[in-house]
């Protein structure tokens, strides 16, 4: 099949085109860089690039009519932890665009259709049990605007009217570590931080659900070949508190050292320096809503993946070759 991927230089999208040419098919790649592109993803004829963004999707629509199949793997996401309301960005982007782009898949003869949403878009039921593939669907973190976009597009896509042609499946990621981050993540920047400086400060946190990019990029593409109907399914990963994941990264870093933070000195910290930030016009080092996020528990429930024949690798494993990833780029 051919498969036509947004998003296609990210850390997910890279991991995605890598798979998805394991597997036998071709790719169509979006990127707003094509010099970027031809740099971090493979040149092989059996892979084509596509100059575009989805903040000005109308140029490139039309190249749908050549895929087969369809992920959406871009978002607005790193740029909403800059200074700013990103609010009207947010919901066009990765609310009001997921619709259009569904619509232009059906119009172009696409057979189907894998939206990336996140693991964020999902919180315990009401009745205190966790979260599964079948919901429930708001933002887990009250205020996490990025949380909250991707909760609307689920709903806004349950509730599209006439009922698209095609199968949509949503996948949801936990946090994605790994090799490929040219972006970088904040995940990227984290490791990023204890290659160059051999140091990192983290608060514990409760257990959050990380994953390896290659093993949810997997799980992208056994889903497109797996299910004729929309589906969910939730590729978390495992459950591991942020201090022992930037831990064992760290040992990966000869003389690496983290500090343990406490949460309540952490939110001070942060407190006092988003007015100074916002007068700088940077982000804040230390943002209230990521240490939130990091200090909640988020219970959530996949079996799915199992259908697939995902497993997750160890966390070690993805420490080593996300280091061993950055430390190659920082020497070139």
């Amino acid at each position: 099949m051919k498969i036509f991927i947004t998003g296609a230089t990210g850390l997910l999208g890279t991991n995605a085109v890598k798979s998805a040419l394991a597997h036998g098919h071709d790719v169509i790649a979006l990127a707003r860089d094509p010099e970027k592109a031809r740099r971090v993803l493979p040149q092989v004829p059996e892979v084509t690039f596509v100059s575009g963004d989805i903040n000005d999707p109308e140029p490139w629509l039309s190249e749908l009519n050549k895929a087969d199949w369809v992920i959406h793997a871009a978002a607005y996401f790193r740029e909403y932890f800059h200074p700013g309301d990103h609010s009207q960005t947010l919901r066009r982007l990765n609310v009001n665009f997921p619709l259009q782009l569904i619509r232009a898949c059906e119009q172009s003869g696409v057979k189907k259709i894998l939206v990336v949403s996140s693991s964020g878009a999902l919180s315990p039921y009401p009745d205190g049990r966790p979260a599964d593939e079948q919901g429930h669907i708001a933002s887990r973190i009250p205020g996490q605007l990025y949380f909250q976009s991707k909760a609307e597009m689920e709903i806004a896509i349950s509730a599209l009217n006439p009922k698209p042609a095609l199968p949509i499946i949503i996948a949801r990621p936990g946090w994605m570590f790994g090799p490929e981050d040219s972006g970088p993540t904040t995940a990227g920047e984290m490791v990023t931080q204890i290659v160059k400086t051999s140091k990192f400060q983290m608060i514990a946190g409760k257990p959050q659900h990380i994953a390896d990019a290659r093993d949810v990029a997997e799980g992208l593409i056994r889903a497109l070949e797996t299910y004729d109907e929309s589906t969910s399914i939730n590729l978390v990963g495992q459950e591991i508190s942020v201090i022992e994941a930037i831990r064992e990264i760290a040992k990966n870093v000869p003389g690496a050292k983290v500090d343990e933070v406490p949460y309540p000195a952490a939110m001070f910290l942060s407190t006092i320096l988003e007015p100074i930030s916002k007068l700088q016009r940077k982000p804040n080092p230390i943002p209230k809503v990521g240490l939130i996020t990091l200090n909640a528990p988020h219970p959530i429930e996949s079996q799915k993946y199992k259908e697939l024949g995902i497993s997750w690798r160890p966390f070690s494993e993805t420490a080593r070759d996300t280091v061993a990833y950055f430390v190659a780029k920082n020497s070139m």
